[in-house]
């Protein structure tokens, strides 16, 4: 540093600012004081950043900077909240803006599930999908894509990054053997996963831990179903990699099927075929994706949902007045939808007595349109 610091004199340039991150900060302190000799003045820190990358050198987890991030967006995300109320469209500016603003550097650093579920809360409030009574996981999907979630972008960025630093090839692969390792031991035997992370490495160990994996090796992993991946950071997709992951950490949420008409998602949604419905009506009728979006997010009140909560409310169906409105009821008993002019309703009609037979069971595929993922994979 001193041998630096005499080139810049010599160039007439001046060190303007600088930080000293030791493993303590009475370490920092006593470096700091050594170089004031030399007329060198740097700030002792417990945390700092290089090229707005938080780094540290000791055990606490380098995420101040990005807490600082996810603060700063808040008027970002209410200017999209503002502008979703007109259309829900400007939801894609939550992913152009206040997600990179908010994320910059998080690979270093990794999110805490308190971070991350804010991050997740911000990004449905872009959606423009009323809040009450949705659910939030399959909201993020049906909003942005399995793969566009912030969760599922996080883990794609941290794994593209990991690839792009093995392809470097400017390491020993027998150091960061053992330095893999030991991070991972280290990582298993603390509850808490999120505060064991230091740096990308750390932090992709914790993301595969998390995802019920077992990552032996840096370049060795073993996922749920025990099969083994040998990864070569030249040949394997990352994309693919990334998502096989993230189908993981989402399979294991079996809270959405404990969400209103959800029984039948606990063994996972086809998203693909789910979702296709969704994409055409959105380039082609907004009122409608609108309306199957508040379905399948389990937003929607049919009149016996809204007396579960206030009894003074009638749940009498206000079209047949015959029978509660239910859901069921709604969509496929109410007489009154055979007087619907509409060749959607009317070519759908016929299914009716398999969405009353299958209703109790797979309310999810009858009542909000997702598709269980067994009725689509065969053995």
């Amino acid at each position: 540093t001193t041998d630096f610091a005499e080139i810049v004199a010599k160039k007439n340039l001046k060190l303007t600012k600088g930080h000293i991150v030791a493993s303590t900060l009475h370490r920092a302190k006593i470096l700091a004081k050594s170089f004031s000799v030399f007329g060198l003045a740097y700030t002792p820190s417990t945390s700092s950043r290089d090229i707005g990358v938080s780094c540290t050198a000791g055990s606490t987890r380098p995420g101040q900077l990005l807490s600082s991030r996810l603060r700063a967006v808040k008027k970002r995300i209410s200017k999209v909240k503002n502008l979703e109320r007109v259309s829900r469209t400007a939801r894609k500016l939550f992913n152009a803006s206040a997600y990179p603003a908010a994320t910059f550097g998080h690979p270093a650093c990794g999110l805490t599930p308190d971070q991350l579920l804010k991050l997740e809360r911000n990004a449905l409030s872009c959606t423009g999908i009323s809040p009450h009574g949705r659910c939030r996981e399959t909201s993020l999907v049906v909003a942005f894509g399995l793969q566009g979630t912030p969760s599922a972008r996080i883990i794609r960025e941290t794994v593209q990054l990991w690839f792009q630093l093995l392809n470097t090839n400017s390491f020993s692969v027998s150091e960061l053997t053992k330095a893999w390792k030991a991070a991972r031991v280290s990582i298993s035997n603390n509850t808490k996963l999120h505060k064991s992370i230091h740096g990308i490495m750390s932090n992709l160990i914790v993301i595969l831990l998390r995802a019920g994996w077992f990552p032996y090796a840096f370049d060795r992993w073993i996922d749920r179903e025990k099969n083994h991946w040998i990864l070569n950071p030249q040949l394997s997709s990352t994309g693919v990699v990334a998502q096989i992951i993230r189908d993981t950490h989402f399979a294991q949420l079996p809270r959405i099927s404990q969400h209103f008409n959800g029984l039948g998602m606990e063994n996972g949604i086809d998203w693909e075929y789910s979702l296709r419905l969704l994409r055409s009506l959105r380039k082609t009728d907004y009122n409608r994706a609108c309306a199957l979006e508040t379905i399948m997010c389990g937003a929607a009140w049919p009149g016996s949902r809204v007396q579960s909560i206030n009894p003074l409310f009638s749940d009498l169906c206000p079209r047949c007045e015959a029978s509660p409105e239910t859901q069921l009821h709604a969509f496929w008993e109410c007489p009154c939808n055979n007087n619907i002019n509409d060749n959607t309703v009317k070519s759908t009609q016929n299914l009716a007595r398999h969405a009353i037979w299958e209703s109790e069971t797979h309310p999810c595929l009858w009542l909000r349109g997702l598709l269980p993922a067994p009725r689509v994979h065969v053995d």
